[in-house]
C-alpha cells in the first residue's frame, strides 16, 4: 500500500494519491483522494485540470505550407480542380443571371 499511497506529477513533487476513510458503519477502507480543483495545466493555466498531471507533452503537428499562407490570408487554399469547378459554378450562375 505504502507504494501507491503517493504519486509523483511531472515536476517530481509528490502528491498523496489514496486516504483513508470510514464508511457509516464505521469501517474503515483506502479510497482515491477526489481530484483537487486547483490543478495546474502546465501549457494553458487559464485552463485548470482535475487530479494529478503526471506529463506533460507538447505536440506541433506539421501543415502544408499552402494552408498557411491561405490562413494568414497570402494564398489560395484550392487546389486547380476546386478553383476550376468554383470558376465554373460562378460562371453559370452569370449566365442563368442574364437569361432573366
Amino acid at each position: 500500500m505504502d507504494q501507491i499511497r503517493n504519486v509523483h506529477d511531472y515536476q517530481d513533487k509528490s502528491h498523496s494519491f489514496l486516504e483513508k476513510t470510514t464508511d457509516i458503519d464505521n469501517k474503515s477502507y483506502w479510497r482515491v483522494r477526489r481530484p483537487s480543483p486547483d490543478g495546474v495545466n502546465p501549457f494553458h493555466p487559464e485552463l485548470p485540470v482535475e487530479g494529478i498531471v503526471i506529463d506533460a507533452t507538447k505536440h506541433t503537428v506539421r501543415t502544408d505550407a499552402v494552408i498557411i499562407d491561405a490562413l494568414l490570408g497570402h494564398g489560395v487554399a484550392l487546389d486547380n480542380y476546386a478553383l476550376g469547378q468554383q470558376q465554373e459554378a460562378l460562371r453559370q450562375k452569370q449566365l442563368e443571371n442574364r437569361k432573366l
